[in-house]
Formats: C-alpha cells, structure tokens, sequence
C-alpha cells in the first residue's frame, strides 16, 4: 500500500512537470527535452532508493514486531509462573509461622522449666551450704564451696577434705581429729582449693595419734594459730605459691614442723616450732623451693632447725634456735644458691624442755 501511494506521487509530481509543456507556448528546443529527462531519472532514481529503504525499513519493523510478540508472551508466561510460585511461598510462609509459634511456645514451657529447675538448684545449694557447715558425725567433712565456721568446737571422725573450688575459713575453731593411730585421718586442701585459718587450735585427740596435714596446688593462710601432732611432715605445703604462714605455735610433729616443696613467694614468720625435727628432720625444711622468706621465727628443742635443699634465693634472717645439744642450726646443703642468711641467732642450751 505505502508503494502504490510513493508511486502516485512520483507520478504526480511527473504530470506537473509536463504541464506546462504541453499547455504553454510548445517549445521545440532540444535542450529542454534533455533537461526534463534528467530530472526524471534522477526522481525515479530518488523513488527506487526510498523505495527500497523503505523495504528494510518495514522488515525491521515486522522483526521487532515479532519480537514484541515474544516478550509479551514471555513475560505472560512469567506472570503466570510467578503466581503460582506467589501461592507456593504463601503456603510456605504460613508453615513456617506455625512452626514458629509451635517453637515459641516450646521455649516458653522450657523457660518455665528452667526456673523452676534453677529454683531447685538454689534450695538445694543452700541446703548444701547449710551441710557442710555441720561436719559429719562419722565420716569425712567435704567442702566444695565457700564456707566460713567460726566460735566452735568440732571433732572429726575422718578427713577434713577441701575440694578444687571449695574455699574453707575457720576462725576461732578448736578442731580435733580423733585418730585411732598416727595419720589415720588429715586436713587436705587439693589443688585449685583455699584453705584459711586464723586464732583456733588444731590437734589431734591423742598426742601420738598425730594427723596429716598437707596441701596441694593451692592457696594457703595460717595465722596465730596452735597446731599440734601435724603428724611426720607437719604442714606440708606442695607446689603452692604465696602462702603465709605467721605467728602460730606448732608443736610435737614427728618429722618436720614446716615443709616447703616446690613452693614460691612464701611467708614464714613470726611461728614458735618446739619439739618437731627431733628424729632428723627439720623444724623448717625448704626443698627446690624458691624466693621464700623464713624470718622473726622461734625454733626450740630442734634436731634441724632449718634446711635448705636445691633452693635458691630465699630469706634466712633474724631467727631464733634453741638447740639442746649440738646440732646444725641452719643447713643450706647439696643445689642450692644465692639465698641470703642474716641476723640469725644460735643457742645451745640443754635445760630446753619438751612443751
């Protein structure tokens, strides 16, 4: 149809050029019939090559038409997939709400649950707690946790056990360990525990049925106390760090009084020690232990006051020995260096009695 009318107009635009040809005056001269057939072809040229553009004018149109056409079915085809996954994931949604709520509800019954359970635990802790402060008639007393006695008497027919993370003071106790025979029960503090002690005695219920007395890894304070019968290595102190051990009285062990094994950063000062060493140990023995102080100390009627073994750098000053026949007053044997040994004095005096 658009090439029919180009050409109507074409011819058109032909007839109106002949017009006046053959209405006006006749010209007969050649050089104007040249002319006019030079506009001619050069219009019937200038048609061919619209008309041609024209051509690949309309078969890009019909090509993008048919692409549109493509589109919009393509996209139909996803408006309808996309509806029908829409519903898909609705219905997805809706079961995850539920189980949402479901599971909402499940943690609240656990909540409540949980309260009441941690509600038991605290009754049952200080249940506990309430225990532990009323030894065992028979029995070793175990303590897991921290607890503070004070102002009473106790006698134990077993051990008296702190365990890693109990934490045990006495103050003003009197504490017995009734002992059939020498070392059948004792105070243990093992590693990772606290064990303080401040102004009470500490013996056992027979002076030769002594108790053992030892502690392990942890943490240890002794101060103005009477410790008596601490049996063969009397306070026997193993791998602990700053512990202080001042102004008690400690009597009658059978070994050692004090000892210090692969112990650091320890204070001992100010204790009375009468009457232990006397079967070759020492009143104050100091094995591979380090950076200790051992000073204002009273040692009597002792076989070895003090000893150092394979330990250095440690404080020996202004103790006082009492020994009641010669002896060695202060030892610093075999592995040992650079401790400092000050002040200290030395007696021999055989009047010096057992206490």
């Amino acid at each position: 149809m658009k090439k029919k009318i180009i050409w109507l107009i074409v011819s058109c635009f032909v007839v109106a050029a002949l017009l006046p040809a053959s209405c006006g005056p006749a010209v007969t001269e050649e050089t104007e019939v040249v002319v006019e057939e030079e506009e001619l072809i050069e219009l019937q040229n200038e048609v061919t090559s619209l008309t041609e553009e024209l051509s690949e004018k309309e078969t890009i149109i019909q090509a993008l038409e048919e692409e549109v056409v493509k589109l919009q079915s393509q996209i139909a085809d996803l408006s309808e997939k996309l509806s029908t996954e829409e519903k898909g994931f609705q219905t997805q949604i809706a079961g995850l709400k539920e189980q949402l709520s479901t599971k909402k509800k499940r943690i609240e019954d656990l909540e409540r649950e949980l309260a009441e359970k941690s509600r038991r635990i605290g009754e049952l802790e200080a249940t506990l707690v309430e225990l532990e402060k009323k030894p065992p008639a028979e029995g070793d007393w175990t303590i897991t946790q921290e607890l503070t006695v004070e102002d009473t008497a106790i006698t134990l027919n077993g051990n008296l056990i702190i365990e890693d993370g109990g934490n045990l003071t006495l103050r003003n106790v009197e504490l017995t360990m009734n002992c059939s025979y020498e070392g059948e029960y004792g105070i243990f503090a093992r590693p990772g525990s606290s064990l303080s002690i401040h102004n009470s005695r500490l013996m056992p219920s027979e002076e030769e049925n002594t108790f053992v007395f030892r502690v392990d890894e942890g943490e240890l304070v002794l101060k103005n106390n009477e410790i008596r019968g601490a049996g063969r290595l009397g306070i026997d102190i193993n791998s602990v760090d700053k512990a202080v051990i001042e102004g008690n009285s400690i009597y009658h062990g059978d070994f050692t009084g004090i000892n210090l094994w692969v112990s650091r950063g320890v204070l001992i000062k100010g204790n009375v020690i009468r009457n232990v060493g006397t079967g070759g140990g020492c009143g104050i023995g100091v094995s591979r232990s380090d950076d200790n102080q051992i000073i204002e100390n009273q040692l009597k009627n002792q076989g070895h006051p003090i000893g150092l073994f394979g330990s250095w750098n440690n404080v020996v000053a202004d103790n006082e020995v009492t020994l009641r026949g010669a002896s060695c007053g202060i030892g610093v044997w075999y592995g040992s260096g650079n401790n400092v040994i000050a002040n200290n004095t030395i007696t021999i005096d055989p009047s010096v009695e057992r206490a």
